[in-house]
């Protein structure tokens, strides 16, 4: 572990985020906070809980530390220039004064020649009504305003009338513009040299606070190019491109290079767990976090994976070399009608994948090298739910499923190495990976990896012209199909009707990952209580669970019912739905967030 040590003011998300790239660096953290339930202790190295005006606990994080940041800017000035005469602080706190008020923000922003609505500070009331030429617009407080609060909307001068706010702190007017779209374009710089610039993020707001943001932006080519252009930047004095830096170190940061958020349990863990019983404290709180917000997953490697950490962003595969890739592709179980057909088509499919390895072509030379040493494949499946509908299966491990998994594990590794021998390429280090199919399932018309149908039928909500929510009664395609051969709608398990039983999920999981070398991506649906952390003792046990299967597991992530804000889809009776379909509807019901984790 590196000697620096960071300490972080704020534990939030942004402060997650900052703990898990240090640890990327070997850089250890602190992590300074006044919420004593902050998401990032989980990721940080020490952890101190304290109001951030208690001189003698910010004392102890300064021994504690080598230079501080911050990961919002409400951290009060007194204290960051307090730190400042001791330890460095990133960004100066004369910088986090500026960006605390938002009157000092535009003025500074403006004389810097970047031009914002027009916008002027109002210290009474009659100097509204001395800026009538600013409405429509909006009144905002000049301090610890975000998400809407502490805003008014003044649409005309008659507004004032029944404006009732209290004048002891400061505010700003600010002109309303026709807003069309909302950009975030994000850069960093390292010192005075190297700097980055990133995706552009385009954002969505619903009664002025960020409903979600989404990349790729919908933005002209013409305006990325000239906000960003990353392969080209050229990179402190080196003379060279960030491409070329890449191609000589593949773990220069870059832009682009993002993972999820998940948690990895060891070897030391297991052994921990084996000889005292108890899962501890960090995993506890790991779990209580995931639901509470449906983050972090989890990670289990041990023994001889340990050394593997997750290469892709749906978890399915690990590896030990960090330029590692994998060459996916999947089986549509519910279209083969015997164990016979299956191994002809698993044959081919690993053929087809090892064919993959020499055609596709990679970015950096790094990446095709490992390729090349460790010819890595692996082969999935979906429509697994279907599969057992069609012959009468519940969502268990049945023999008949266990015989054709068999087959999948064997004849994957036999027809994969025999190919390999045959073009002369080493043989995989990995066959078997199933990867959650959400896109390539709908297109095949049938269930997603290994997953079961949501819900036979479901409302599904979305944004209409991105303003105007709307929804409509969808009765699940796989399932209409099911219900048309004669299948009782209401005998058919969905992952819904699973989620009171979360251990017939994880067991099944369980069972399956026997078969499959790589992992397993499958989110378990929980009930609301997970995200409304309502009862102690249902969570206790559900950590228990974990406990009790994790070791036979590569991973697991699951999702309490709204457990975020915008969730778009909620089951309904088949019936309803399916009298319903085909119309549209006005939606008017409030966003719910139970978690206070509200989506993007």
């Amino acid at each position: 572990m590196s000697e620096l040590t960071i300490g972080i003011l704020g534990g939030g998300q942004l402060g997650s985020l900052l703990c898990l790239g240090a640890k990327k660096l070997n850089i250890n953290t602190v992590v300074y906070c006044d919420d004593n339930d902050a998401p990032a202790q989980i990721y940080a190295n020490d952890f101190i809980f304290g109001d951030y005006k208690d001189k003698t606990k910010i004392q102890d994080f300064i021994n504690r530390v080598d230079v501080v940041t911050y990961e919002f800017e409400n951290i009060p000035f007194e204290t960051l220039d307090l730190i400042n005469q001791f330890k460095d602080v990133k960004p100066k706190p004369a910088i986090n004064k500026i960006v605390q008020h938002r009157l000092y923000e535009k003025d500074f922003i403006n004389k810097c020649n970047i031009s914002t609505t027009r916008y002027v500070s109002i210290k009474e009331k009659s100097d509204l009504n001395a800026n009538i030429k600013l409405i429509p617009g909006l009144l905002k407080t000049c301090r610890l305003g975000y998400d809407g609060k502490g805003q008014y909307k003044l649409s005309n001068p008659s507004d004032l009338e029944n404006l009732n706010i209290d004048f002891s702190q400061e505010y700003i007017l600010e002109k309303m513009i026709n807003l069309k779209k909302e950009f975030s374009i994000i850069l960093t710089r390292f010192g005075h040299s190297i700097h980055s610039v990133y995706e552009p993020i385009e954002n969505e707001h619903e009664n002025q606070i960020l409903k979600y943001s989404k990349i790729p932006a919908e933005i002209d080519e013409k305006i990325v190019s000239k906000a960003k252009d990353w392969a080209s930047m050229p990179v402190g004095s080196t003379g060279k491109t960030l491409w070329d830096i890449k191609q000589e170190d593949f773990n220069f940061p870059a832009p682009l290079d993002m993972t999820n958020v998940s948690v990895n349990y060891d070897t030391d863990w297991l052994l921990n767990y084996y000889e005292t019983g108890d899962i501890g404290d960090v995993f506890r709180t790991n779990v209580r976090q995931a639901l509470r917000t449906a983050e972090p997953g989890f990670s289990f490697n041990f023994f001889d994976k340990e050394k593997e950490t997750l290469r892709n962003a749906c978890t399915e595969v690990s590896s030990a070399d960090d330029s590692d890739v994998c060459n996916l592709g999947s089986i549509n179980m519910a279209n083969i009608d015997s164990i016979d057909e299956f191994r002809d088509v698993v044959t081919v499919a690993s053929k087809f994948l090892v064919c993959g390895l020499i055609r596709a072509q990679v970015p950096y030379e790094k990446v095709s090298e490992t390729r090349q040493k460790n010819s890595r494949i692996g082969l999935g499946l979906m429509g697994m739910h279907e599969w057992l509908l069609k012959r009468g299966y519940k969502y268990e491990m049945v023999d008949e499923l266990k015989q054709w998994m068999k087959v999948y594990e064997t004849e994957s590794k036999k027809a994969a190495d025999e190919h390999c021998d045959r073009l002369f390429l080493n043989r995989p280090k990995g066959y078997r990976a199933i990867a959650p199919t959400g896109t390539i399932s709908i297109l095949a018309g049938t269930t997603s990896g290994v997953e079961p149908i949501y819900a036979v039928a479901y409302r599904r909500r979305y944004l209409s012209d991105g303003t105007k929510w709307k929804h409509q009664f969808v009765v699940d395609g796989t399932a209409q199909g099911l219900i048309d051969s004669g299948i009782d709608p209401n005998k058919i398990e969905s992952a819904v009707d699973l989620a009171a039983d979360p251990e017939r999920r994880i067991k099944f999981q369980h069972g399956l990952q026997k078969y499959v070398d790589h992992a397993i991506s499958s989110t378990l649906n929980l009930p609301a209580w997970g995200s409304e952390l309502n009862n102690e003792d249902k969570i206790v046990g559900f950590a228990n669970l974990i406990k009790k299967y994790g070791p036979g597991l590569r991973g697991l992530t699951f999702y309490p019912d709204m457990a975020r804000g915008g969730q778009p889809i909620t089951s309904v009776p088949y019936e309803e739905a399916h009298s319903k379909r085909g119309v549209v509807y006005e939606d008017n019901s409030e966003e719910q967030c139970l978690s206070g984790v509200c989506g993007i």
